[in-house]
């Protein structure tokens, strides 16, 4: 079975993926300001973690919307290059090795910080509290 998407279907997709780019930023810069601005004195250290998955995300946002531009066509995973990543020859598995790593990245960023608090809500000399040395 062929799969074909006509060029208007093709720029639907990549109207709404900008669409959607455009608004994420805008809600990523909101929480970044919020995360700096806003948060408490004792939670500088979380604060940090968090910080870090965003500016993950926005990574992500970016690297997805701008170069890596995915078309959702199920039951398959399928990625056009667009006239930018051809401009400066940007191969396409390093763009898919960059998102993979990124997604990765944000997923062990996420486990680290579940652990942090984990960690900072044991009470000292419990079993699961992890030695820090």
């Amino acid at each position: 079975m062929g799969i074909f998407l006509t060029l208007e279907d093709q720029e639907r997709i990549f109207t709404t993926l900008r669409i959607t780019l455009f608004f994420s930023l805008f809600l990523h810069a909101i929480a970044a300001i919020c995360l700096v601005k806003q948060t408490p004195p004792n939670q500088a250290t979380i604060r940090n973690y968090l910080i870090y998955i965003q500016f993950l995300l926005v990574v992500n946002d970016i690297n997805l919307g701008i170069l890596f531009e995915p078309i959702p066509l199920f039951p398959v995973f399928a990625g056009i290059f667009n006239k930018f990543s051809v401009k400066f020859v940007i191969e396409y598995l390093l763009l898919q090795g960059v998102t993979e790593l990124i997604i990765a990245n944000i997923g062990v960023s996420i486990i680290v910080c579940i652990i942090f608090r984990h960690q900072s809500i044991m009470p000292e000399g419990h079993m699961f509290k992890l030695d820090t040395v």
